[in-house]
């Protein structure tokens, strides 16, 4: 179509339908470049595919040799593939996006309220460095094999340490009176005991603070009795029952 429709009468008034024809014909001749130049690829084409599955096919081969199981990681890629792609897992990636794109100014505003707090707590005199290094010592001591030794035996014996946490030893009035005691002890060994007779005994039974000493003496003796006679009531039934298993 390289004859060109132009009409060579000077002045004549063009034709819609010669136009037409002729903008059709420069189209024609643009698209015959273009498969002109397309020829050749297309020609090489069934070559280039042949050599791909050829490597595929090798890849495939050197991956199977080294127990690789492809259909299974095909199969696994595709199960990805189909749980990334669902709403909730698009809408979750979307939300992490978002938040990898904001992490900059977070972080940023992070270090500055961390560097404020550091501020006030030198200023109110608390080296954090010293503590820093006294919790990261804590840490390693409380890691440490001997450590967790330990906390396994004592997780070991959780039921007689619960019994030991419900008989009230621990309670405050305990608490107090064993402070109070272990201060007694403090004071009374500042200074050498004196001797006392059987006389010099009598007389101090006159001192109120004696008194109740002696009272509280007897009260507890009283009640150690009861617990010793429980214990001693539980006992044989234990060893009769370990006895019959």
């Amino acid at each position: 179509m390289s004859q060109s429709l132009e009409t060579n009468v000077p002045g004549a008034p063009r034709d819609p339908v010669l136009l037409a024809l002729e903008r059709i014909e420069r189209r024609i001749g643009r698209l015959e470049e273009r498969a002109e130049r397309l020829e050749a690829p297309m020609q090489q084409a069934p070559g280039l595919l042949a050599a791909a599955v050829d490597t595929m096919d090798g890849t495939v081969e050197r991956l199977r040799s080294r127990g690789v199981d492809v259909d299974e990681r095909a199969r696994a890629v595709a199960r990805l593939v189909e749980q990334l792609t669902r709403p909730e897992s698009v809408r979750a990636l979307s939300s992490l996006a978002e938040l990898a794109r904001n992490a900059p100014g977070l972080f940023a505003a992070a270090t500055d309220t961390l560097d404020e707090t550091i501020g006030r707590l030198a200023e109110r005199g608390v080296n954090v460095d010293e503590r820093l290094r006294t919790t990261l010592d804590v840490a390693e001591r409380l890691t440490s094999p001997a450590a967790l030794a330990a906390v396994s035996s004592l997780l070991d014996h959780v039921d007689q340490l619960q019994y030991l946490l419900d008989s009230g030893v621990f309670g405050q009035p305990a608490v107090h009176l064993v402070s109070e005691l272990g201060r007694a002890l403090a004071e009374a060994g500042d200074s050498p005991p004196r001797r006392v007779g059987l006389l010099g005994a009598v007389r101090a039974m006159s001192d109120p603070d004696v008194q109740s000493a002696l009272g509280f003496a007897l009260r507890l003796a009283s009640r150690f009795g009861q617990a010793l006679r429980s214990v001693s009531a539980v006992a044989p039934r234990s060893l009769s029952q370990g006895q019959s298993r």
